[in-house]
C-alpha cells in the first residue's frame, strides 16, 4: 500500500508537471496564463480519465506479478519436498503457537470483565517491610470494613482450598473458596440461575449454603436445573446450593465452589494472622488513589493502637 501511494503520487506530479511545461510553452508564444493553461488541459485531455487508466494498468500488471511469484512459489515447493514438509509444520506450529497465546492474552489481559461497572473493583491486601503485599488480617479488615469512607463495598475472602466433593456426582477434588455473604454484590456479577448468598449467610449456623460454577455444576449435576435446593456435600458436610453462576464467571480462575465465611471475629482469627484476601468496589468518583490514603489512614491508626501487630503495616490497593 506504501508503495501504491508512492506511484499515485508520482502520477499526480508527472500530470502537473506536464502541464505547467505546456502552459509555460503557450504563454511563451504569445498567450495570456489563464488561456496557456486552458490550453494546456485540454491537450492532456481528461485528468481524471487518465488517472483511472493508469490504475487499471497498473492493477492488472500487480495481479500478473502476483501470479507469477505464486507459481515460481509452487514449482520451488514441489522441487523440495522435504523442505517444503519442514515449512509447512513450522507455519503452523508457530501460528497455532501464536493463536494460543493470543487468546490467553485476551482473555486475561484484553478483554474487559464482564462485571457490572469493573473499573471499580480493587483487590486489597497489606503491606509491611521488605515486602510489596501480604495477605490481609480478618481483624484489620473488619476495621477497614467499618471505618472507610471510599468503599461502597468489601468483602474478605480466603484462598482457594480442595475440598472432597460426593453426593449426587462422581466423588471429586474441587477447589473452594469461601467468601464473605456479600461478594457476588461487591464483585458486580449475577448466577445463571438462582442467587448469591442471603446476608447473614455468612454467620454461624447459616453458613451451609453453596453456589456452584457452571463447569461443576454441568460435571456433578449434569446440568440439572432442578439442582436448586438440593445438596452438594463438601469434606462429608452438607451444603444446599442456592446457586449456579454463568460460564465465564471464574473468579479465581480455578474456583468450583463458594460458600460463606465465618465473619466473626473467631471466624476470621486473630489480629495478626495474615491469610485472607479483599476485594471492594469503589464509590462512584472515588479513585483508586484516593481509596488508598483513606485505608492507610486506617491502618495508621491501627498500628497506633495495636504495635505488636500492625507496626510498619500499611495497606496497597490495585484494580
Amino acid at each position: 500500500m506504501t508503495r501504491r501511494d508512492r506511484m499515485l503520487q508520482g502520477l499526480d506530479q508527472e500530470i502537473q508537471d506536464f502541464i505547467d511545461r505546456e502552459t509555460q510553452d503557450n504563454i511563451e508564444r504569445g498567450m495570456s496564463p489563464e488561456d496557456a493553461r486552458y490550453a494546456a488541459l485540454r491537450k492532456f485531455g481528461n485528468v481524471t480519465r487518465m488517472k483511472e487508466d493508469t490504475r487499471e494498468v497498473w492493477r492488472v500488471v500487480w495481479l500478473e506479478e502476483l501470479l507469477q511469484d505464486i507459481r515460481y512459489g509452487l514449482r520451488m515447493l514441489r522441487r523440495s519436498p522435504g523442505f517444503t514438509a519442514v515449512a509447512a509444520l513450522t507455519l503452523a506450529l508457530g501460528i497455532g503457537a501464536n493463536t494460543a497465546i493470543f487468546s490467553v492474552v485476551e482473555a486475561v489481559l484484553l478483554r474487559p470483565l464482564p462485571f457490572h461497572e469493573p473499573d471499580r473493583v480493587v483487590q486489597v491486601l497489606e503491606t509491611t517491610a521488605g515486602l510489596p503485599y501480604v495477605s490481609a488480617s480478618g481483624e484489620d479488615y473488619l476495621d477497614w470494613e467499618s471505618q472507610n469512607h471510599s468503599l461502597e463495598g468489601s468483602s474478605i475472602t480466603t484462598w482457594t482450598q480442595n475440598y472432597n466433593a460426593s453426593g449426587a456426582g462422581q466423588p471429586e477434588t474441587v477447589s473452594v473458596l469461601r467468601v464473605e455473604a456479600n461478594f457476588f454484590s461487591v464483585i458486580g456479577a449475577q448466577p445463571f440461575i438462582g442467587s448469591g448468598f442471603a446476608a447473614g449467610s455468612d454467620q454461624v449456623g447459616q453458613d451451609h449454603v453453596a453456589v456452584l460454577s457452571y463447569g461443576f455444576w454441568q460435571r456433578h449435576f449434569a446440568g440439572n436445573a432442578g439442582t436448586l435446593g438440593k445438596s452438594v456435600e463438601l469434606n462429608d458436610q452438607p451444603y444446599t446450593v442456592v446457586g449456579v453462576m454463568p460460564p465465564w464467571f471464574a473468579y479465581p480462575q480455578t474456583t468450583d465452589v463458594w460458600i460463606p465465611i465465618d465473619k466473626t471475629v473467631a471466624g476470621t482469627s486473630a489480629r495478626g494472622n495474615y491469610s485472607y484476601r479483599v476485594i471492594g468496589r469503589l464509590k462512584d468518583g472515588v479513585t483508586i488513589e484516593q481509596a488508598q490514603a483513606d485505608l492507610l489512614a486506617i491502618s495508621a491508626r491501627l498500628a497506633q493502637l495495636y504495635p505488636d501487630t500492625n507496626r510498619d503495616k500499611g495497606v496497597c490497593c490495585f484494580p
